[in-house]
C-alpha cells in the first residue's frame, strides 16, 4: 500500500463578516483516501468525499446563482423607478 499523502490545491482569503479584519483563510487540500479537506482559518475542518465535495460545491453555486437573482431584480427596480 502507497504511503499516505496530503497535497495541497489552493490557498485563498475570503470575506469573513464575523472576523474582526472581515477576512478568512481556506486552505484545500485531498489526500490519498480520497478525501477532500477545506480548512477554515484555525477554527474549523472540513472532511468529506468526492460526493461531498460535489454536493457542497453545487451548493455554493446555487448561493451565488440566487445573489445574482436578488441583484438582478434590484437593478430592475432601480431602473423602473427612475
Amino acid at each position: 500500500m502507497s504511503e499516505y499523502q496530503k497535497i495541497h490545491i489552493v490557498d485563498d482569503i475570503i470575506e469573513n463578516e464575523s472576523s474582526p479584519d472581515r477576512a478568512l483563510e481556506v486552505s484545500v487540500y485531498v489526500d490519498t483516501l480520497g478525501v477532500v479537506i477545506v480548512e477554515l482559518a484555525n477554527s474549523m475542518t472540513i472532511r468529506t468525499d468526492w460526493q461531498g465535495a460535489t454536493v457542497l460545491s453545487e451548493m455554493l453555486k446555487d448561493a451565488v446563482a440566487t445573489l445574482d437573482e436578488i441583484e438582478e431584480q434590484a437593478c430592475k427596480s432601480k431602473a423602473t423607478v427612475v
